[in-house]
């Protein structure tokens, strides 16, 4: 099964997310610049030698590997660091810090806690640094109360400032673990409804087996052809099942999902298929759903797990158009007959603004995907353009091929 998540995330708003988060990136940039030469530096006790007007040109260079902090944040805070370090050698006087801080919100942010602890470590020495050249540049004496309530503001503020990564980082493994359980939650949860529906298969299929197997024993003398050709069902039947069989076995790991499997809420007659495309349109339509539906080629045979399989992706393609596709765009639905099986493809026009929907939990693309790597298919569910298009595409049975399915030809 090919399933391209982070075409899906994209489709989701991650695309319009990450832009606004680069661009909120390189704003705090700037901010730190233009506070780093509004309240950090002191154009007349901290002058450069070669002229005051190569400071800022100097900064700027210090800010440059900030817009790299998401990729390489440690990295970037030993050289923001060091730069900091060094700037207080070239412009005498001058320690840049809200370089360092926001390089430190990064590292606390997105490095492990050693890391992120080592970081603070550094940025409190660069507030000693900072301390002492301000003690340093005004005497000792006369500026002592001073520069130690700066060096505890510092202090402060460099805590503050790690603190509100590590906080940050934390609740962003909660929201992933928490989104990781939903998700897995809804997979045993659709797996354990795939497996009822195959349990109905399996049952369905052998209850034919017996009632066929019981009539030929019966007819056996007086008519062996008849005989034969329901005992050829029989077995027909028999390998179906043992397919559905290890396809549901392959479904069921855990107890609890083996025994809602083994509660059959479905009767078998009422199991959904291909065929009964025609009703599900219909119901969409009077939903308000306007569908177009176009079948190419001459349908196969598909063994019944299968055949509930392909239904339920074209439902739940179907419920995710009817939730975030524009309005009065129709939404259409292919379904290509092919000698190796069947292909179906659902495309609807996306709404211009992402719109979340009360009703939708999120994971119906997940329980898509389910159904059909359990029935050995492929699924591509991504935006292209102004579209989002659902393909999967599912394997034919060696059955003898059945009536045409009621979809029809085009609609």
């Amino acid at each position: 099964m090919v399933l391209h998540f982070r075409r899906l995330l994209m489709h989701r708003g991650g695309g319009n997310r990450r832009r606004w988060r680069q661009l909120g990136d390189a704003a705090a940039v700037v901010l730190c610049y233009l506070l780093e030469l509004l309240l950090s530096w002191d154009k007349v006790s901290a002058p450069h030698p070669g002229g005051a007007a190569l400071v800022p040109w100097l900064v700027s260079l210090l800010y440059v590997p900030l817009l790299f902090r998401r990729s390489r944040p440690a990295g970037v805070f030993a050289a923001v660091a060091a730069g900091s370090a060094a700037m207080s050698v070239l412009v005498p006087g001058f320690v840049p810090l809200f370089s360092v801080w926001l390089a430190l919100y990064a590292a606390a942010l997105l490095c492990r806690r050693s890391t992120a602890i080592a970081a603070a470590a550094a940025a409190c020495a660069l507030i000693a640094l900072n301390t002492a050249v301000e003690v340093g540049r005004g005497g000792f004496g006369q500026d002592l109360e001073a520069a130690t309530v700066g060096a505890l503001g510092g202090v402060v503020i460099t805590l503050a400032v790690f603190g509100l990564g590590r906080w940050v980082a934390w609740s962003v493994e909660q929201r992933r673990l928490a989104a990781r359980h939903a998700a897995e939650r809804a997979i045993r949860e659709e797996r354990s409804r795939i497996a009822r529906e195959l349990h109905d298969v399996v049952a369905h299929a052998v209850s034919l087996m017996v009632l066929q197997s019981a009539g030929a024993a019966r007819v056996m003398q007086a008519n062996p052809a008849q005989a034969a050709a329901a005992l050829e069902n029989v077995a027909l039947l028999g390998n179906e099942a043992v397919v559905e069989l290890r396809r549901m076995l392959g479904l069921l790991h855990e107890g609890p999902a083996a025994a809602s499997a083994a509660r059959g809420d479905t009767p078998p007659q009422h199991l959904p298929g291909l065929s009964r495309l025609g009703p599900l349109l219909r119901d969409a339509e009077q939903a308000g759903i306007r569908v177009h539906l176009r079948v190419t080629g001459d349908p196969v045979p598909l063994e019944p797990g299968v055949d509930v399989s392909a239904y339920r992706v074209v439902q739940e393609a179907l419920t995710n158009a009817s939730r975030y596709a524009a309005p009065g765009h129709t939404v259409s639905v292919f379904l290509h007959w092919q000698a190796s099986g069947v292909r179906l493809e659902v495309r609807n026009r996306c709404a211009p603004e992402r719109r979340d929907h009360p009703l939708s939990t999120g994971h119906g693309l997940i329980g898509m995907a389910e159904r059909v790597k359990a029935a050995d298919g492929r699924l591509d569910a991504c935006r292209r353009g102004d579209e989002f298009v659902v393909e999967a595409a599912f394997p034919g049975s060696n059955r003898p091929a059945g009536p045409e399915p009621a979809a029809g030809r085009g609609r």
